[in-house]
């Protein structure tokens, strides 16, 4: 949905109720015009009349903007269409385990590569932000790693990372990532969802021989509250409207008989 299509809506959320509540308000009126009650007695105030009305139209056209264009912006971007990092690796011939730990989104990335295997371990990451880099490792066969910029905006408060691709490994591989204490993962929107978690990470496994890459979807735990927000406050709009055309329909013809004079 682009700007244009909002607006449109917007517009069109305005004249409907804009003309509903014209039209609960002078049906009555039209009404007692047939019976001999003149237009000028029922709308002492016509600019009032129609300025009241087109005043709670054009608020509600502004909210349904206002809301609209909001939950678009939580959740609007696609996820990247690469996949990238990369990481190879040389000498494993047993498990090779890749831990991420994110704080937040749109910070950098720290990583550990922990290769299994009789030989000496090599290792190289690729990444469309940082190129090629070699991962220095230690006789143990682990290497650290960090990726500057390895999140895409999802929302407001959101984002994806996509996890980095283990090639050259003849045995299994674990990706791990760790989330910051403000951030959670979205097992939903994640692709594939998640394997398991354990002592803090969530973890995606794939078998030995394979690759597997995989979209971490994660954020800010306020931004599904921020949405459900929305839809409560687009009830509450709509409530408050249902309740001005009862208010036409119902209470605006009683109070006119209990303020009636008696020669009336």
């Amino acid at each position: 949905m682009t700007i244009s299509d909002v607006i449109e809506l917007s517009l069109v959320v305005a004249l409907v109720i804009f003309l509903t509540l014209l039209l609960v308000a002078l049906v009555p009126k039209a009404v007692r015009w047939f019976r001999g009650r003149s237009w000028s007695s029922q709308l002492p105030h016509p600019l009032r009349f129609f300025a009241f009305r087109g005043g709670i139209a054009l608020f509600a056209g502004v909210t349904t903007f206002v809301l609209v264009s909001a939950a678009l912006t939580l959740n609007s971007h696609r996820p990247p269409g690469e996949v990238t990092p990369v990481i190879k690796v040389q000498g494993s011939d047993g498990p090779t385990t890749v831990h991420l730990g994110m704080n937040e989104c749109g910070d950098e990335v720290n990583g550990t590569v922990t290769v299994r295997g009789k030989k000496p371990a090599r290792a190289s990451i690729y990444s469309d932000q940082d190129g090629l880099q070699p991962i220095p490792m230690s006789p143990r066969g682990r290497g650290r790693f960090v990726l500057s910029d390895p999140t895409s905006k999802r929302g407001l408060l959101s984002c994806y990372l996509q996890l980095p691709v283990v090639g050259g490994s003849s045995g299994p591989v674990t990706v791990k990532l760790a989330a910051g204490p403000e951030t959670e993962v979205d097992t939903v929107a994640s692709v594939p969802a998640p394997s398991g978690y354990f002592d803090g990470e969530w973890l995606w496994a794939c078998p030995a021989g394979e690759k597997c890459p995989a979209l971490a979807t994660a954020g800010l735990a306020i931004e599904e509250g921020a949405k459900q927000v929305i839809v409560l406050v687009l009830a509450a709009l709509f409530g408050s409207v249902i309740a001005l055309f009862i208010g036409e329909a119902l209470i605006e013809p009683v109070r006119r008989r209990l303020d009636r004079s008696p020669k009336d």
